[in-house]
């Protein structure tokens, strides 16, 4: 059967083959001797008749069941083929050529559902629109042969916006291993991983903690150094890291950049199933540290949580701090040496200098970084271009010590490159540019002359200044976004803020300000790797644009007929925590991300109503409690809820008093949030609705304060510099 489907395809007009399996499945395009490639036919007897070369049985092809009338008029545009028979008429030669690819309506087809994309030694049992019975009688010929389409809906957007959808869910996939992981912790979504057992159950809900400022005014002194201001100028604000403690700065633009790079919780750091076992307890900690909500911890207990991480630290390296030499270089390599998205694989062969009786040596080796060579000229400055091209070489030939000539061969080749890229340059360095794309020619492993290619953009790194102070400076232009020029910046002594300068006008030739990196050894940085989408998601993309199409211009709801897609709602959870238990750190309430919720919660001002217990029991106290949009340091401790039911017996609502962190209670009042001062609105009365049109920069306080709780708050602004709410 397949020698005789081929033999019918090499024998039909390449314009009357079916364009793609769908067409050859459906079965209704045309056929008989009209489709016959004439070129092909062995014409040893041309003058012998049309019916003995048998073109005239009738009917001529599916659509055309007679010979076309002698006498019938050609289009203005009609060109004859060089190539068609001598003794065929015009109108013969026009015929032949006609192509007739009809369509289906959705009355003609009943049931149909299109093929499933299939994976090598499967069938198929979907039934394809050829297995309509009917199918013949319904396709329209040349002259009422149209296409049947669906009815687009309203505000579908642009083709422009149509485009950048697609782009945008081909490289998601394609970047798919810098995504989280499903198994990491959660930091936009909840977890959902407990049952209900009670009405009251069913009422609990999870509270998330997030900032509620998206801007910050800053002023910049004539050190550069930033400060939070009132007459400052208005920067974003991404977020925050942790604050500044003494001799931690190294630690905190450690802990900041693992935030920004999902340090640990991507899934290329999770493709091993056994990728947790190689952790020691330091990388757990930093992968703990980076996931937590930095956001709205408080300084004191950010300095608890670090302090676990230093320790650790200080077990290798006895004093280390923001003083010790390549303190920055020194601590990515203890924490980042199982990341997967910056593995790098390589094969070296080492030749000694022929005056040298040492054997050569081959080996493997994996790192999380590189550090390209150092060549005396580089003091006076060198391209991030040529650093990575040296690192990349696939020979590279160094000067023997015993003779001095140019005679060790160091050989290298290197496996897939990483999806993230981490360089430590040498002290001595002084780049001239890196925060353009770089171009790197490699030579894969196994092979002796393919190279191939690949391209990195910088992302961003930690850099220091002549002052010695640390900073953390990122490329705030995302994965294909246009470029404006904005980059973020993190300096632990500025509160902790990631902040983001609102730039107007063409981008700077430098993002980052040259004090930071011109003439200056930049301790880390980091690069992304620019990647294209494979051939098979590519075609497996065109495949199904073309699908969606065929299924417009047949008028068939592309939901009804594609492969349906997995259900959603019963995917796995989301769950908290981490493989390892316990946790190596353990995180203070104001520095998790989500809270689960004592009793049924309601915004601040608005009670729930509970549901009512039997009549003889209904004045035996039953109390619930509106609880406010804060951190979990707000939440009434035990103790605390029964006294204010013992003293709220006769209403049916109350709401919570002020108290310290319960953490700040178990850990000596150390962890005690400068934020815990907020006061509730009791009762059921909401606060009166704030100025519909309130400067930005008027703080907003909060209504029926106590003047002993204003003071304490103000004195703790102007201890601290800044305003909190």
């Amino acid at each position: 059967m397949e020698v005789a489907f081929r033999k019918l395809l090499w024998y039909t007009a390449p314009h009357h083959r079916p364009r793609d399996w769908e067409e050859w499945d459906a079965m209704l395009g045309d056929a008989g001797p009209r489709t016959i490639d004439y070129t092909k036919i062995p014409w040893s007897r041309p003058h012998a008749t049309l019916r003995r070369q048998g073109l005239l049985y009738l009917p001529v092809s599916r659509h055309f069941a007679q010979l076309p009338d002698p006498n019938a008029p050609l289009p203005a545009n009609f060109r004859r083929p060089a190539n068609a028979p001598a003794h065929w008429s015009d109108v013969m030669a026009h015929q032949s050529e006609q192509i007739v690819r009809p369509a289906f309506t959705p009355v003609q087809q009943n049931t149909y559902r299109r093929r499933p994309t299939q994976q090598a030694g499967t069938a198929s049992t979907d039934t394809g629109p050829g297995n309509d019975s009917d199918g013949d009688e319904n396709i329209a010929g040349p002259a009422g042969a149209g296409v049947v389409s669906m009815e687009a809906g309203p505000h579908q957007g642009t083709v422009q916006e149509v485009k950048e959808a697609i782009e945008r869910a081909i490289f998601k996939v394609a970047y798919a291993g810098l995504e989280r992981h499903p198994d990491a912790a959660p930091r936009e979504k909840p977890p959902r991983e407990k049952t209900a057992t009670t009405v009251t159950d069913i009422l609990r809900s999870t509270i998330s903690s997030t900032m509620a400022n998206s801007h910050v005014r800053l002023r910049v002194d004539e050190l550069d150094q930033l400060f939070v201001d009132r007459g400052g100028v208005s920067w974003a604000l991404k977020g925050r890291g942790p604050f500044y403690t003494h001799n931690s700065s190294v630690i905190d633009c450690m802990i900041t950049a693992g935030k920004l790079l999902d340090a640990g919780s991507t899934n290329a750091d999770r493709s091993d199933s056994r990728w947790e076992t190689r952790l020691n307890r330091l990388q757990r900690a930093f992968i703990e540290l980076s996931d937590a909500n930095w956001d709205l911890c408080s300084p004191e207990a950010g300095a608890q949580m670090k302090e676990v991480l230093i320790q650790m630290v200080q077990q290798s390296v006895p004093q280390f701090g923001d003083q010790t030499p390549d303190a920055v270089a020194l601590l990515w390599r203890m924490v980042a040496q199982h990341l997967g998205q910056f593995a790098l694989k390589i094969d070296q062969t080492s030749t000694p200098c022929r005056c040298s009786a040492a054997p050569g040596t081959s080996e493997t080796k994996q790192t999380c970084f590189i550090v390209p060579q150092f060549q005396r000229l580089d003091e006076v400055g060198v391209g991030m271009q040529t650093l990575f091209e040296r690192t990349f070489q696939p020979r590279l030939i160094s000067r023997c010590g015993g003779c001095g000539e140019d005679g060790d061969v160091l050989e290298r080749s290197f496996y897939p490159l990483p999806l993230r890229m981490a360089v430590t340059l040498d002290p001595r360095v002084s780049i001239v540019d890196h925060m353009r794309d770089i171009h790197v020619t490699y030579r894969p492993s196994g092979e002796v002359e393919a190279d191939k290619h690949a391209t990195y953009r910088w992302l961003g790194g930690i850099y220091q200044n002549a002052e010695g102070a640390y900073r953390v400076f990122w490329n705030d232009t995302k994965r294909g976004e246009v470029n404006h020029g904005r980059v973020c910046q993190y300096d632990p002594t500025l509160e902790g803020l990631i902040v983001s300068e609102e730039r107007q006008g063409p981008p700077p030739e430098h993002r980052v300000p040259p004090k930071w990196w011109y003439n200056r050894p930049v301790p880390l940085l980091f690069y992304e790797r620019a990647m294209n989408p494979s051939e098979d998601l590519l075609n497996a993309a065109r495949n199904t644009i073309k699908e969606m199409w065929n299924d417009y211009t047949t008028g068939v709801p592309t939901l009804v007929s594609h492969e349906p897609w997995p259900t959603t709602e019963h995917m796995p959870p989301s769950k908290s925590g981490y493989p390892w238990q316990p946790p190596e750190v353990a995180k203070p309430p104001d520095a998790q991300r989500f809270h689960i919720a004592d009793e049924p919660y309601g915004p601040a001002g608005q009670a729930i109503a509970a549901p009512l217990p039997p009549r003889d029991t209904y004045n035996s106290g039953w109390n619930d409690f509106t609880l406010p949009p804060l951190r979990s340091a707000n939440l009434l401790s035990a103790a605390r809820r029964e006294d204010l039911t013992a003293r709220s017996r006769a209403s049916h609502f109350a709401a919570p008093p002020n108290r310290s962190s319960a953490y700040s209670t178990m850990r000596g009042g150390v962890g005690a949030s400068r934020l815990s001062s907020g006061v509730l609105n009791l009762g059921l009365t909401s606060p009166p609705p704030a100025a519909a049109n309130v400067n930005e920069d008027v703080d907003m306080e909060m209504l029926d304060v106590p003047q002993s709780n204003k003071r304490r708050r103000n004195e703790a602004d102007d201890h601290d510099g800044v305003a909190r709410r």
